[in-house]
């Protein structure tokens, strides 16, 4: 069954009164006013009136005010500008206009159903709440005035019903002025996991929506207008991810498997990796936490690194917070300068350079002996001559006596 094609109409009222159903209670417009090329000179006008007329009809009017900055750090306030269009900062110009509280998925509405839509929880995002929820229960249109069904919000609220494995929840939080001052605020959404990278796929949700003819089309100006019911919105959304929970992406096999050392992620013991130094490590530390992830897929990656300057102090004590972690794997990553604890070896005697080559030598050996797991450590490396005189292959030479020494440890495990 094709979807209905209503007659055409000169004039923006007349198309969106076209698409409204007899007792229509909320309309929900996401728009992109330029796709139109619309012929009036004074667009915004003509848009706000036909808004008002709408309204005073007894039909509330919602559009999208979303403010995603927020989730960056930025502040929420009810009176600053939408980030989805002009739309809805046209509509709160209107009188009895207001902006629902929610600092990144607020609406601008205006109408009879505009105090039940301020008085919405959203204790989540989408959930049964929310705006997402009220816009269901009063069976609100959706239409998309020029833009494509993909813009379409109302499709995260079935994901989240469903529980979909490629979301999970995230508190947002930040300040925000709902127009009694500035506060505390916190979004908890049901967020696309980074880590699966699932891609949203409307189309066969749309495609089943044109099938049974229940998207309403007329054209205005140079451009489309699309509307249709929430019902069946919810009705054939729910009916895909019952049969395919991932009916809403286009890669479901990567997602599927993504999905699955996620979840192998959250049962199995994380791998826990120490890595050991006399300097600063944290560098390091998030650059091999990255790789790790990368090449670790189906357990998660937990790192320990000591105190600056208590790496000796650390293996010398099996009470120490190192022994407590109990580590799969340890790194070893000093160079002979941060063993001797100076920039260059320059000013440093030979004799004492090799004492405390030794002591850390011995530290490892003891530390393998009452620690389990893998260690690693790295060997040392002179590239260049001291400024003190020592030519490159006497600098050479201390580097190979210090592996020599690191090699006893290995002969000895």
């Amino acid at each position: 069954m094709g979807h209905p094609v209503l007659p055409p109409y000169d004039d923006l009222l007349g198309v969106m009164r076209s698409c409204c159903r007899p007792g229509e209670r909320l309309l929900v417009i996401h728009s992109s006013l330029p796709s139109l090329r619309p012929k009036s000179s004074n667009l915004k006008w003509t848009v706000l009136g036909a808004i008002r007329d709408l309204v005073d009809s007894g039909i509330t009017v919602v559009a999208p005010a979303f403010t995603f900055s927020f989730c960056q750090g930025k502040s929420h306030h009810y009176r600053g500008p939408s980030e989805t269009g002009v739309l809805a900062d046209w509509l709160l110009t209107l009188r009895g206009a207001c902006r629902t509280r929610h600092p990144i998925y607020s609406f601008a509405a205006c109408g009879p159903q505009s105090q039940r839509l301020l008085e919405c929880a959203n204790t989540t995002t989408f959930g049964e709440d929310s705006c997402f929820a009220l816009f269901e229960d009063l069976d609100a249109s959706i239409m998309m005035l020029g833009t494509e069904w993909l813009y379409c919000t109302q499709f995260h609220r079935y994901e989240e019903e469903a529980r979909v494995a490629y979301r999970s929840y995230k508190d947002f939080e930040g300040t925000a002025d709902f127009g009694n001052g500035s506060e505390t605020a916190v979004a908890r959404m049901f967020v696309r996991d980074i880590k699966i990278d699932a891609k949203n796929d409307w189309s066969r949700l749309e495609s089943e929506l044109r099938s049974e003819g229940v998207i309403k089309t007329a054209p205005l100006w140079n451009g489309v207008v699309e509307t249709a019911a929430c019902s069946d919105i919810a009705r054939i959304a729910r009916r895909q991810l019952a049969a395919d929970p991932y009916a809403m992406v286009h890669n479901a096999p990567s997602v599927v498997y993504a999905c699955m050392q996620a979840k192998n992620r959250a049962i199995k013991p994380p791998v826990r990796i120490a890595l050991l130094g006399s300097a600063n490590l944290e560098i390091l530390k998030t650059h091999l936490a990255s790789f790790a992830e990368e090449l670790i897929l189906d357990q998660s990656v937990e790192i320990y690194t000591v105190p600056f300057g208590q790496l000796m102090l650390e293996v010398s004590d099996p009470q120490s917070e190192l022994y407590k972690f109990d580590t799969d794997f340890t790194v070893f990553c000093d160079r002979i300068e941060d063993i001797v604890g100076v920039a260059h070896l320059d000013m440093c005697k030979m004799d004492t350079v090799i004492d405390r080559i030794h002591q850390y030598a011995g530290a490892i050996a003891g530390y393998r002996a009452k620690s389990r797991g893998w260690i690693v450590i790295n060997r040392f490396v002179m590239s260049w001559a001291s400024l003190a005189g020592q030519s490159l292959a006497e600098m050479e030479e201390l580097a190979a006596v210090g592996n020599a020494a690191l090699g006893e440890v290995h002969e000895g495990a």
